[in-house]
């Protein structure tokens, strides 16, 4: 079976995004919670939310705004961390038939800069807490201050630019806007969104994504989740980033279709987050690696009633299998992996908890708590099985040829839910999608590495840039990275390869202490050899091990190892120009 695909397919509708997701907001609906600001109190119902949306894409294409009002394909950025007035934006640009640019709030001026001029983004919503950043790059890119509007402001604290909430209540006098009804090919080539990759090995490449690459994808995660995302009942909540496809997926676009409730978390705190599940008896915690260590690795969760949860959906970088079983161990949570990527609009994997068959299911239905408390080994580590509408290979690097099970290579992945293509990045797109002979559309190469088992279940092992190459051989880090998160005293650990004369490089490891105080040299001695005892000699620390106070990571929790490879290399350098000198 060369070309893994799930048995399930589903139709995609041609409309557009947001109507999609409004049509489900019928009257009877109206007063269902929808967002809830957790730092402010702020809460939207489902009516709220719908009008606030039909507002401000009124106020976007008015003629008479500064900007001369939106039109189709029109960009509009968005600068902010996580808030309420984040969902509503989102979905009124697009009911304006616009494309957001949703930039990272991290980012410094120049970073901005770069992302508004590539998207070409007419309009810049910016949150009053990272406005100086703002301003500094819409002087870089010459954008107008008229064409700023602040996020999540009162007027009286406007700076004497327009707010949102000014907008809102300028588009609640104008006229409706005509409904969006897209034909097939209008749904398949409209931009709804233009996210930046992360950049960990360079610069940020935009995403171009269209209304049916997310709609797919809501589908596809809502075919195998309708159970979990109970309308009216379930409570999710929303700390990931809004500005990055995992967060924007789940909480701007399957959260508002399922119509469950959405509690927004500005920034991550591992004890208010508790005390979120705790109130809100949460069954569902959507997380990223990092934040998945600090919960079984903090003390933190024991003061706090964690027991209404039973199940971790973790995507964004692979969980070792260390950390799943210390999640089990802990708390008696188990762990389901997502993998994907901002290419395939968010996800194109997700272990299946249906997949031990009838039996099972039937358990599950008389008894669904007794299910979900269940353990299962055998999904332990892996990203499970590709999503309804997705088709998976396994490919040598090299020679592209297609691999079989258990055998190790690059995933690539085809399907609905895939970009449309890299914006303004031609060299980029022809490099990544690869049209396919036999007309079924283009495969993505993920860069990731992989293999599947004999029932199709998919496993991730590595990237394909962040292999260690020692001596020939392929080290891959994260296995390392699993390896040592097993050891008690660490709380969190990057392996990058050192450059190195005679061997090429040398796998080298970054470690956070849970006790800093006991970093030393003899427990750096100690954990080198603790890796030497589990596994092959080519993959032992050859390079050494560091403590550090904290692993350099993304908004969106992937290690950014390239920091870390740049700094090795400085010091690499400079040890080789003196040892020159010297001779």
């Amino acid at each position: 079976m060369p070309i893994i695909h799930a048995d399930i397919h589903i139709d995609i509708p041609h409309t557009s995004l947001t109507e999609f997701i409004l049509d489900r907001i019928t009257p009877e609906r109206e007063a269902l919670p929808a967002y809830f600001e957790a730092s402010t109190g702020r809460q939207l119902t489902y009516g709220e939310f719908k009008s606030s949306v039909e507002s401000i894409s009124r106020a976007l294409a008015d003629s008479s705004s500064p900007w001369g009002g939106i039109k189709q394909g029109d960009v509009v950025g968005v600068f902010a961390p996580n808030c309420v007035d984040f969902a509503v934006l989102f979905h009124g640009i697009l009911r304006a038939r616009g494309t957001a640019t949703t930039a990272n709030p991290t980012y410094v001026s120049s970073e901005l800069a770069y992302q508004i001029s590539d998207a070409g983004a007419k309009i810049l919503f910016v949150h009053p807490t990272v406005l100086s950043v703002a301003l500094e790059a819409a002087d870089q890119v010459k954008l107008p201050r008229s064409h700023i509007v602040l996020l999540d402001a009162p007027k009286s604290a406007s700076q004497g630019f327009m707010t949102f909430q000014q907008l809102l209540e300028i588009g609640s006098t104008l006229k409706p806007l005509p409904s969006i009804r897209f034909t097939m090919k209008e749904s398949k080539n409209s931009i709804a969104i233009i996210p930046y990759s992360s950049g960990t090995t360079g610069r940020s490449k935009g995403v171009e994504l269209s209304h049916y690459n997310i709609i797919s994808n809501v589908l596809q995660i809502m075919r195998i989740e309708e159970n979990h995302w109970k309308e009216g009942v379930d409570t999710v909540i929303g700390y990931l980033p809004l500005f990055h496809m995992f967060g924007n997926m789940l909480f701007l676009n399957v959260s508002p279709f399922a119509l469950t409730r959405c509690i927004i978390v500005t920034k991550f705190d591992l004890a208010k987050y508790c005390e979120l599940v705790q109130t809100y008896r949460v069954k569902y915690l959507h997380m990223v690696p990092p934040t998945v260590i600090q919960l079984v690795k903090s003390r933190v969760p024991d003061s706090y009633d964690l027991s209404s949860a039973h199940t971790v959906i973790s995507g964004a970088a692979p969980l070792g299998e260390e950390v799943e079983k210390e999640l089990w161990e802990k708390f008696k949570i188990k762990s389901r992996q997502t993998w994907g990527a901002t290419e395939q609009s968010c996800s194109g994997t997700l272990v299946y908890e249906f997949h031990f068959g009838a039996l099972r299911t039937l358990i599950r239905a008389y008894n669904p708590r007794s299910y979900m408390r269940e353990w299962d080994p055998h999904q332990n580590g892996t990203i499970g099985k590709p999503l309804p509408n997705v088709d998976l290979s396994v490919r040598d690097p090299e020679s592209n040829r297609i691999l079989g099970p258990e055998e190790e290579g690059e995933i690539w992945s085809r399907g609905s839910n895939i970009m449309l293509r890299y914006h303004n990045n031609t060299k980029a797109t022809q490099e990544s999608l690869i049209p396919d002979p036999d007309g079924k559309g283009s495969w993505y190469r993920t860069g990731d590495i992989g293999k599947y088992d004999k029932t199709g279940v998919f496993t991730i092992t590595d990237r394909l840039k962040e292999l260690i190459k020692y001596k020939g051989f392929q080290v891959p880090p994260a296995e390392l990275e699993s390896v040592l998160l097993g050891h008690t005293l660490v709380a969190d650990v990057a392996v990058i390869g050192v450059p190195d004369y005679v061997s090429q490089e040398l796998p080298k490891a970054f470690i956070v202490l849970k006790d800093p105080q006991r970093a030393s040299a003899d427990l750096a001695a100690e954990l080198v050899s603790y890796v030497r005892g589990k596994v092959a000699p080519h993959k032992r620390l050859r390079g050494g091990v560091e403590f550090l106070a904290e692993i350099p990571k993304s908004a969106s929790g992937k290690i950014l190892r390239r920091l870390l490879r740049d700094q090795e290399k400085a010091l690499y350098e400079k040890r080789r120009v003196s040892e020159k000198a010297r001779l």
